[in-house]
């Protein structure tokens, strides 16, 4: 499923020095295959599934779906994503008080975190 992220869910993927814009933060995301987009090169980005999505209250597996960000919304929109029109149906929400969690890997700033064994 696509959806639309606020960029302030990328504070951690994106690496420090191209926080200064909403848009050095955006075409870090396109150049490095997290977003959907025309990269600096002038090729098409191909962004791989960020993370996964749950909505409380749970009911089985028709309540989650494996997402890829088509493209980011700016700091303003706060912690917002936009679902396609189709995701009521599909994961059963209604629009009464559910609750939609998302689940990434870890970042710091900007490099995938890893847990080692000692």
């Amino acid at each position: 499923m696509e959806v639309m992220l606020s960029i302030n869910f990328f504070r951690p993927v994106v690496p420090q020095e191209y926080q200064k814009t909403y848009g050095m933060m955006r075409q870090w995301l396109i150049d490095h295959n997290v977003i959907n987009g025309k990269k600096t090169d002038g090729s098409q980005s191909h962004p791989k599934p960020f993370g996964i999505g749950y909505r409380i209250p749970t009911q089985g597996m028709s309540s989650m779906f494996a997402m890829t960000v088509a493209d980011v919304l700016p700091t303003q929109s706060g912690d917002t994503i936009v679902v396609p029109r189709e995701f009521t149906a599909q994961t059963g929400s209604d629009f009464d008080v559910d609750k939609l969690f998302i689940a990434t890997m870890s970042y710091t700033n900007g490099e995938l975190d890893t847990i080692t064994e000692e």
